[in-house]
């Protein structure tokens, strides 16, 4: 019976190097290591000259000790899959780059808690097709990346720590497939703003981007310089798996970027929702039927949401059959393993070979359309060999926007909303920029839906404008009200209904008494530009 997976040969004409370093990014620290640099493990597959001899194992013995076990622990089996990636790969090491036209880039990256090993098979099929791929590492959150001075840095635990409380909380879980969209998408937005990963989802997006500044200045390694002659700094694409979908956000930051792909990955970027892509997107979620409540974890990002779904150049399906993990290659266990109720249930009833199959068509395709102007792209005729991968439909978005849904008031949604005008509002910035210097009014209230004390605070930054945030503020505030959250929200519904002026509100001001004086034209400013209509709790 094999214990390991086989990486399938690669279909494109090329033969594969593969060369791994390490980049350094002199702009950024790492805020894990306070006084030191944040370093990018890179592992790099390109076309490559004639090559011969041995090739390069997916899992070296460190590799696989420190990176691949780790990761393979994490799926609660007691069958030994410990043995899975420790088979050789299809990349010569160290190979020389194929000279000959200018071929476009790829920067890919791996889930959470794993490494890029997890999708090996992938970045061959791509390079043997003539792409030159960057997979990038992450510090602190991989399973462990390993360093070129002996660093071996292990993810946090506190980090996967705080995802399982998360997940083992019936109310998280249940706002996630509630039945009301405006619940769905609070929920998200409270997961990228209370989630500790969220953060370091950021982090990723800046990784991307740096590989990407680095690859613009022709800055790289000795031993990965050679690379530079053979790549077109002008059709740049980024892609992931799951917390790797940090590239699809990435891709919306940095106009270098021309696409992008997201293979089941969740999402912990505010910005990404209710806005429209500014590239071509591929977005492949695993088989929704096995989800509770069926509905992509995408439905509110990437498009605007009263549009969500019509943009032809943003492609969302699901692959029937596939979990999460068939996006990598654990897909290609053996079948004598996935009798395992635990592994088939974590990979899937979709065929590996097949599964990987798809994965590997539907991005070479994608790329090879949006970054080479090569072929026709997703259309019919390539669809029709993929029965199993099938549209999403966002009807159900569209048709709720165009309700014109009110978020509750100062939920993280209303706040989304409010920052969003704020931003784009001339009159409140001029105003800001006349004040010396940050302001900050806050409010405390106790005794909030959960028992809990709420903050809000509305910043009055002279070089950013107005915004607001659901946190308490770092340091003391100029004016803070303090009250109680039940009788507030009494007292705002009755402002609402004309009952009362905002000079009866139970609230008690603790500081600087003449704050709204001074900052009485940008709150004004502030006002006219982000009052919006809100439902207020009925406390």
């Amino acid at each position: 019976m094999s214990d390991r997976i086989e990486l399938p040969e690669p279909s494109g004409p090329f033969s594969i190097g593969v060369i791994d370093f390490e980049l350094k990014d002199a702009s950024r620290e790492e805020e894990y290591a306070p006084g030191t640099n944040r370093r990018i493990p890179v592992r790099a597959w390109y076309p490559a000259a004639a090559t011969s001899g041995p090739t390069r194992p997916n899992a070296k013995p460190m590799e696989l000790e420190h990176q691949v076990i780790p990761f393979l622990k994490m799926i609660p089996t007691e069958t030994d899959i410990t043995a899975l990636f420790d088979v050789p790969t299809h990349g010569h090491e160290d190979a020389p780059p194929l000279s000959g036209p200018k071929r476009p880039v790829l920067i890919f990256s791996h889930g959470g808690f794993a490494s890029p090993h997890a999708n090996t098979s992938l970045m061959e099929h791509l390079a043997s097709h003539g792409y030159v791929l960057f997979s990038i590492g992450h510090p602190y959150v991989d399973s462990a990346t390993l360093h070129e001075n002996g660093d071996i840095i292990t993810s946090d635990p506190s980090l996967f720590a705080d995802l399982m409380a998360k997940a083992a909380d019936p109310a998280y879980l249940a706002a996630f497939v509630a039945p009301d969209p405006v619940e769905r998408l609070e929920a998200t937005l409270v997961n990228c703003a209370e989630t500790k990963l969220a953060a370091q989802f950021l982090v990723w997006e800046d990784d991307f981007i740096h590989v990407v500044d680095r690859l613009s200045k022709g800055d790289l390694p000795a031993k990965a310089m050679p690379l530079l002659d053979i790549i077109d700094i002008d059709r740049i694409g980024t892609f992931g798996m799951s917390f790797g979908c940090s590239g699809a956000a990435a891709a919306q930051r940095d106009e270098r970027i021309k696409a992008a792909i997201n293979l089941d990955g969740g999402l912990f970027d505010p910005d990404m929702i209710d806005r429209d892509s500014r590239v071509p997107m591929l977005i492949m979620h695993n088989d929704l039927a096995t989800l509770p409540g069926g509905k992509p974890h995408s439905e509110f990002s990437y498009e605007k949401l009263e549009t969500a779904g019509t943009r032809p150049d943003i492609i969302r399906v699901e692959v029937k059959g596939a979990t999460h993990l068939a996006f990598t290659d654990l897909c290609l266990t053996p079948p004598e393993l996935r009798t395992d109720p635990v592994l088939a249930a974590a990979f899937g009833s979709i065929e590996g070979r097949r599964m990987a199959g798809i994965v590997h068509d539907f991005c070479k395709c994608f790329f090879d359309h949006v970054l080479g102007n090569e072929g026709s792209g997703l259309n019919p005729a390539f669809r029709a060999n993929y029965p199993e991968v099938v549209d999403i439909d966002l009807t159900h978005v569209r048709e709720w926007a165009a309700t014109s849904p009110q978020p509750g008031f100062m939920s993280h949604r209303h706040v989304q909303i409010m920052n969003r005008l704020l931003a784009d509002d001339t009159d409140s910035k001029a105003a800001a920029a006349k004040l010396p210097r940050v302001h900050v009014l806050a409010y405390q209230l106790a005794n909030g839906p959960k028992g809990e004390t709420v903050w809000w605070q509305m910043r009055f930054d002279p070089e950013e404008g107005l915004s607001f945030t659901l946190t308490e503020p770092d340091g003391p505030a100029d004016l803070t009200m303090v009250g109680d959250w039940r009788e507030a929200m009494q007292d705002f519904i009755a402002i609402r209904d004309r009952k009362i002026d905002a000079a009866a509100l139970r609230l008690k001001s603790v500081g600087d008494e003449t704050f709204m004086t001074r900052t009485a034209e940008a709150f004004a400013a502030g006002m006219k530009a982000a009052t919006i209509p809100a439902t207020i709790p009925e406390a």
